[in-house]
């Protein structure tokens, strides 16, 4: 799954919207939060209504297990309050081990909180007495701060509490024959405003939560461009290193070989000239010191063609490496990628105890407009990753070609290919599958800085087994 970006994570304030939870990543830490809401409630609806009780037995020295007259109704009714909201604690244990119990938890709390204080309204009318009555239930309501609740999910549970007591306490006991109560206006305005304080804690708390999640993000967002930056400098180094190794290997390889190449040159042109005169003579004998002279000046006719290819080895060598480093090519320029594909098949290094064959399917391309070194960079990554990937017989495809405005380079290699699990990560910096001290995992980091920073797109496609083809995709026009 891949990490929003900030931009898509707006900040929140306490009137968060649902589009927060949209970011699974953020999702899931709320059903973390929720789970152990659960576990919250649930014990403190297990602990106490038990220590309720035991006050009333051993420090309060109340009879509550007494269900005769006068008391016995209310003691009943209180011990079934009790046990209710016991059973509804356990129940919050038990679901917060499921799988499901947490996507459903913050509904669950909610109906664990209204039931609840449903009951303890119930048991004090029953004993007659509503003076606590409304203070349990700001008690209760405020349990809903320990659940990740948006504002107006606590405003909703606050307004179902309220409707609880405001209909329950007139309706209950004129049903079931108990004492009347009054619904007193204080005690309604003191439980709205209890409603509307934790609603807009708990709004805050949840976009806190948020926001705090999403400044972790612009953080992992802050260290990955540094990474980038860090290992697009470690590149650059090693480019600038190469470039001027290959700077000076080329000017002390150079003059030396153009005495060779020319001495070879003069070489071949005088034992022709005595070719000639040898030729002309009128003894055509092989035998004796013509003969001797005639052998021997093939020989060195020989040689001297060998030096002269050789020589013009040495030359296609060091033009190559010098078309690769682009030393006096800083800028942005109009090149030919098909140069760049022969310098770097030229200068990459041998492998004799592989069989590679390269393959160039090459079609009609427009000169792109790029950093030259760059480019060449980026062919030399693709194509030494591919020569990587080959255990010891393969094919290397290097194919051009146009796709509407486009010009793509793909490297395609018949070699081990690349896992589903590793395909999210091969771009990261850093990251490398050849262990450690081999490689650097900087490669395919800094192929895609480089064609992103050319405005262009690389792809990858791979399977195990079967190969990788990557995909570099320039724009035609700078």
């Amino acid at each position: 799954m891949e990490a929003p970006t900030v931009r898509d994570l707006p900040k929140q304030s306490f009137l968060a919207s649902a589009r927060a939870e949209k970011d699974l990543n953020f999702r899931a830490i709320i059903l973390r939060r929720t789970r152990s809401s659960m576990i919250g409630v649930g014990i403190i609806g297990l602990t106490i209504p038990l220590i309720y009780i035991i006050a009333l037995l051993f420090i309060l020295d109340q009879t509550v297990f007494v269900f005769s007259a006068p008391s016995g109704f209310a003691n009943a009714m209180m011990l079934w309050d009790k046990m209710l909201i016991m059973m509804m604690g356990a129940a919050s244990l038990i679901l917060s081990k499921t799988r499901t119990g947490p996507r459903w938890g913050r509904l669950i709390i909610g109906g664990i909180i209204v039931s609840a204080c449903s009951a303890t309204l119930s048991d004090d009318l029953a004993r007659g007495d509503l003076s606590l009555s409304v203070a349990w239930l700001a008690l209760i309501m405020f349990v809903s701060l320990t659940v990740p609740y948006r504002a107006w999910q606590t405003l909703t549970i606050g307004a179902c509490v309220i409707a609880v007591f405001a209909l329950g306490v007139p309706i209950l006991p004129a049903v079931i024959g108990w004492e009347p109560a009054v619904v007193r206006a204080e005690h309604v305005i003191f439980l709205v405003l209890v409603a509307l304080a934790c609603a807009i804690i708990s709004g805050l708390l949840y976009g806190g939560l948020y926001n705090q999640y999403r400044s972790q993000l612009l953080l992992a967002a802050a260290n990955r461009k540094l990474r980038e930056a860090q290992a697009q400098l470690v590149q650059s180094a090693k480019m600038a290193s190469l470039g001027n190794l290959v700077a000076g290997i080329a000017h002390e390889i150079n003059n030396p070989l153009g005495v060779i190449h020319s001495n070879a040159n003069l070489t071949a042109r005088a034992v022709e000239k005595v070719r000639s005169i040898l030729v002309s003579d009128t003894d055509r004998s092989d035998d004796g010191p013509r003969g001797d002279i005639q052998r021997s000046l093939k020989l060195v006719t020989d040689i001297t063609s060998a030096t002269c290819e050789a020589s013009s080895r040495i030359d296609s060598v060091i033009r190559a490496l010098r078309n690769f480093a682009r030393l006096d090519e800083a800028d942005l320029k109009e090149v030919n990628i098909h140069e760049g594909i022969e310098s770097v098949v030229t200068i990459l290094p041998q492998f004799p105890q592989k069989n590679i064959e390269i393959v160039k399917n090459f079609g009609e391309v427009p000169p792109v407009t790029c950093y030259p070194g760059q480019l060449n960079q980026v062919i030399m990554n693709l194509i030494q990753n591919a020569v990587e990937a080959i255990a010891e017989e393969g094919t290397i495809t290097i194919s051009t070609g146009m796709e509407g405005d486009w010009v793509v380079l793909s490297v395609a290699d018949n070699g081990r290919g690349i896992p589903d699990d590793v395909k999210a990560k091969v771009f990261d910096p850093g990251y490398t599958t050849k262990g450690v001290g081999v490689g650097t995992g900087l490669g395919l980091s800094i192929c895609y800085r480089i064609v992103e920073n050319h405005g262009g797109q690389i792809d990858l496609s791979s399977s195990p087994g079967e190969g990788t083809l990557v995909t570099v995709r320039l724009p035609a026009q700078g």
